[in-house]
């Protein structure tokens, strides 16, 4: 088979998957999951938009009619909302012009408006039905009531529309200004629970992929008629194919069991940790009502590929159980006892899981019986006689340079940077919003150019002005009203009422690497992305000439990025010796690392690929004892351990599971003593990185490991739980099928790595959203490309076989990448034509900043200054709590040396076992100063219609609850003075 050939087989592939795509997508979002809404009223329902609220980030699939019959032809009548402003679908009447509105997910200032062409006309009746699927496709149809027969208008369709199903309202849309004058009756309304698109993009790729592996594993062991073959081996090997399969179903009804003996014990455990932590949370932190007590799911997770990679390294080992047929045979009754077991199970504890397991039982037994009777000869024979595998000729090789001079090296390093240019694109010039509702925003577009109070700005919005006093702000609500800019400030109180922004995100990273930079410690506060993570920004930043400004941190974010990019795709480049393939890697790493989109990328430090370097270098060690299994080896793994845990604890721990294992694995050792020198060395760096790399801070407090309980991250639903642990567990044994003839050394080692990798879904399970999902996967793909058992290019030939696959993964990997880059650089337009372009931005002069922020300089400025003064004349090992909106950026320019509690408490304070945690800090501190600010008593801004942002509700809670911190630590303190909005208080 000629080059020219598998490039020609390899567009026909895609042709074929990108026409499927759609009607797959379609097929596998049919069946519905449950029934979360149904209504069949006479007249308006009301109170229906609750029902919807928790679904607003799952798959939601709508069927909305209604008849309706207008009064007059006034503007802007709406006849249903399925969310917010613009962010959902809804129906509009204008003049007899009936458009249905649909959210824009690049601009949403300028949603996407589809026109009924008919006019409708007052005091007649008229039916209107829409039928979606959130993230999918929309159909409306308008005709008369009662029918003709013809529509008024063909219905229209729409793919891949994007919006939100959490506010459903009839009779209104929009803002309370805009409900539809008339009659409305006969609402049908039926919402049914589906498959995300999100998962389901994830099934059909994995359907794809799996098929390209399955392809390549056939022909790489060259079998014209597999079947055949099979039988063969069956007949004469003395390890027959039933003997094979019946040991694994018998390992598989093992782990039934022990999956769910340990699952009862740990689900006891840790209900009555989620009991004790629920009643000793503070308000505004409680789990929603049907919230888990925990992420079960997550220790199934666990248990699952923990027994998995047990049997694995337990069944190579010599000696092992699994290699004494005689024993095997006596071993019959154990899928039997399972099923016994999992029945019991079930009937003590009618548990969804359970339910699971005793269903994937039943399926186990019935294939173990039919493996042990004459059908699976049968079948065999059957298989062998009447199936033929199609040869397509790609078991032979082809010459190399006709690949090379298709893909040069040049032309992958020009799609490298052109790939790498929307991230540059849409980071500078740097521009922020303001993050905070307790400062007032400038309107930049308001032709007055003034400024207005929150208060008076609500009041302008609610009552057109007749409540304003002085002409100055009556003109400047005139103004603002004028620029139809009531959107973009119902879009800015929703972002402003989180508790949690950029600044705060960031400050995570650039807190810990300024106060390492001044003070030289890494013990006082704590280093969340890890120590060697942080320290490499603050030495950019001080490379920058601007250790203490954020302008230097953020300006450096870009490179950090694709410093962590370039670093895995020469790790996959290491691990196929393949040069194409790191290439390959490059693309599909920076494509997921875009597919995270601009927002989450923006807003939190979490999203940096360099977190990966450590565990990267983990895994190269790994490969380096599999081709060189000598005292340097292992003595570059230990270090490398040391060096992952250093660069980022979480992921190191990881990382040492996979080290450990290719170790306990690993043949080149000369005896059995130096393999259990090897492993003993190879513990040590773990032991040693608890006492140095994760210092004790009494006086801290942190709330990121309460994810574990479901406080403050998302809920996995059941489809997604059960779909994504058999498609992990599926990859890592697919991973080992297609490696069963490389050397054992390497074959071990992508194990080995196979273990890293499968862990790392644990960040997923922890907080199971997309921009996670993708996080994970920008280490994850490309690794696992790399580990398909490619040839090492001579210079001369390759196989067809890999140059098909090649073909096809490199056309998936560049429009995978060129259309995230695009939809990256679409997001960033659309964000900051929310949040930054309607507002006056400047640089925060007194702080030497070079970025443009739209938050006011002079609230910061005014606390930063207060607080230095006072603290200018405290003792030097003064311990600080800050009570402020404000906390975590006025941290970074005070730079305080320790805390009590944390430099961001709004977050961190969410037990009554916090609250003791700093009342104690207070109480043995030698030297203290407590700084308390107004701002935690500012109200929040008010919405179009007049209400406060849910959000912003809950934020205020959280304020609250440091108002009731001060209140339990006022007895021990006395207050010194007052600067502005601050008080100060020192110990009596």
């Amino acid at each position: 088979m000629k080059g020219a050939d598998g490039f020609t087989v390899a567009l026909f592939f895609l042709i074929i998957t990108l026409a499927s795509y759609n009607p797959i997508i379609d097929l596998i979002r049919a069946p519905s999951l449950g029934k979360v809404l149904s209504v069949e009223s006479k007249s308006i329902p009301q109170n229906i938009e609750e029902a919807l609220r928790p679904y607003k980030r799952n798959g939601i699939k709508l069927n909305l009619s209604l008849q309706f019959k207008s009064l007059n032809g006034s503007p802007n009548q709406n006849l249903f909302q399925t969310d917010y402003l613009n962010t959902g679908i809804r129906a509009e009447l204008s003049g007899g012009t009936l458009a249905i509105v649909i959210n824009n997910a690049e601009n949403t200032e300028r949603p996407h408006i589809l026109i009924f062409p008919t006019m409708v006309s007052p005091g007649k009746w008229y039916e209107l039905s829409i039928q979606a699927i959130e993230n999918g496709n929309i159909s409306a149809s308008l005709k008369p009531h009662p029918s003709d027969g013809k529509p008024t208008t063909p219905p229209f369709k729409i793919n891949s529309a994007k919006f939100s199903i959490s506010n459903l309202m009839i009779g209104s849309g929009f803002d309370n200004a805009r409900k539809f004058q008339g009659d409305i009756s006969n609402v049908s309304i039926s919402a049914n629970k589906v498959i995300s698109k999100s998962l389901a993009n994830y099934i059909y790729f994995t359907l794809v992929f799996a098929l390209l592996l399955l392809t390549f594993n056939l022909y790489q062991l060259n079998l014209k008629n597999l079947p055949s073959e099979i039988y063969k081996f069956n007949l004469n090997n003395k390890f027959t194919l039933r003997n094979t399969l019946s040991k694994f179903i018998r390992f598989i009804s093992v782990a039934l069991i022990a999956i769910s003996c340990s699952n009862s014990v740990l689900r006891i455990y840790f209900f009555n940790k989620s009991t004790s932590l629920v009643t000793a949370l503070l308000p505004s932190f409680q789990p929603y009502e049907g919230t888990p007590p925990y992420k079960s799911e997550l220790i199934i997770f666990l248990l699952t590929e923990l027994i998995f990679i047990g049997w694995y390294i337990f069944s190579n080992l010599k000696g092992s159980l699994f290699e004494k047929p005689n024993l095997s045979k006596k071993l019959h009754f154990i899928p039997y006892l399972s099923i016994f077991y999992l029945c019991l199970a079930y009937l003590l504890s009618p548990h969804y899981f359970n339910k699971a397991l005793l269903t994937l039982g039943f399926i186990v037994v019935t294939f173990y019986t039919i493996v042990q009777t004459i059908i699976f000869d049968q079948l065999l024979k059957y298989l062998s006689v009447n199936i033929k595998i199609i040869n397509f000729g790609l078991n032979k090789t082809i010459h190399f340079r006709s690949i090379f001079k298709k893909f040069t090296f040049i032309t992958f390093a020009i799609l490298a940077i052109k790939f790498f240019s929307p991230l540059i694109s849409t980071w500078y010039p740097v521009v922020l919003p303001n993050d905070y509702y307790e400062s007032v925003t400038t309107w930049d577009n308001v032709k007055s150019k003034g400024v207005i109070e929150s208060d008076a700005l609500d009041e302008c919005i609610r009552s057109n002005s007749t409540s304003l006093t002085t002409a100055a702000d009556k003109k400047i609500c005139q103004d603002f009203t004028a620029s139809n800019l009531t959107e973009s400030l119902s879009l800015l109180n929703a972002w402003q009422g989180e508790s949690g922004r950029i600044l705060y995100h960031h400050s995570y990273v650039f807190i810990p690497a300024t106060h390492y930079l001044k003070h030289g410690t890494i013990s006082k506060i704590p280093f969340v992305y890890g120590i060697g993570n942080t320290m490499f920004s603050a030495y950019l930043m001080k490379l920058n000439g601007s250790s203490q400004s954020i302008s230097g941190y953020f300006n450096t974010i870009p490179i950090v990025a694709i410093t962590g990019i370039v670093f895995i795709a020469l790790l996959c480049f290491y691990v196929s010796s393949n040069f194409l393939i790191g290439f390959l890697a490059l693309f599909i790493s920076l494509g997921c690392y875009y597919s995270i989109s601009y927002t989450p990328v923006l807003i939190a430090a979490s999203f940096n690929p360099a977190r990966f370097i450590g565990i990267a270098i983990q895994i190269f060690s790994i490969f380096y004892l599999a081709r060189s299994a000598n005292i340097f080896a292992v003595i570059l793994l230990v270090l490398s351990a040391l060096f992952s845990l250093f660069w980022n604890f979480e992921f190191g721990v990881i990382g040492f599971f996979g080290q450990l294992s290719m170790l306990i694995l690993c043949q080149g050792f000369k005896n059995s003593y130096q393999k259990l020198f090897s492993v003993a060395l190879s513990i040590l760096p773990l032991l040693l990185s608890f006492k140095l790399l994760k210092p004790i801070n009494a006086d801290i407090t942190e709330s990121i490991n309460f994810g574990l309980f479901n406080i403050g991250v998302p809920i996995m639903p059941m489809d997604v739980i059960l779909t994504t642990i058999l498609t992990i567990f599926f990859a890592h044994f697919i991973l080992i099928f297609i490696n069963q003839k490389q050397n054992a050394s390497i074959k071990f080692a992508k194990f080995s790595a196979g273990i890293i990798l499968v862990l790392l879904s644990v960040k997923y399970f922890f907080n199971p959203s997309p921009p996670h999902l993708y996080l994970i996967l920008l280490f994850i793909a490309p690794l696992y490309a790399s580990m398909m058992p490619w040839s090492i290019p001579n210079g001369k030939t390759i196989p067809a076989i890999e140059a098909l696959l090649l073909s096809i993964f490199f056309i998936y990997a560049v429009f995978f990448t060129y259309n995230s880059g695009e939809k990256f650089t679409n997001e960033s337009l659309a964000f900051h034509s929310k949040f930054t372009s309607n507002f006056n931005t400047l640089e925060w002069a007194s702080f030497g900043e070079k970025i443009k922020i739209v938050t006011p300089e002079k609230p910061i400025e005014e606390r930063v200054r207060a607080i230095n003064a006072v603290l200018k004349n405290e003792n030097p090992n003064v311990k600080v709590l800050i009570l402020s909106p404000y906390d975590h950026i006025v941290s970074f320019y005070v730079n305080p040396k320790t805390y009590c509690g944390h430099f961001e408490l709004l977050t961190n304070v969410l037990t009554k076992n916090d609250i003791n945690t700093i009342k104690k800090c207070v109480e043995n501190a030698q030297y203290v100063e407590v700084i308390y600010d107004n701002a935690l008593s500012t109200k929040c801004p008010l919405e179009i219609n007049g209400s406060i942002n849910p959000g912003c509700a809950k934020k205020l809670i959280v304020k609250n609850n440091l108002v009731h911190l001060m209140g339990e630590i006022k007895p021990l303190l006395k207050k010194h003075q007052t600067i502005g909005d601050l008080t100060f208080y020192n110990k009596r």
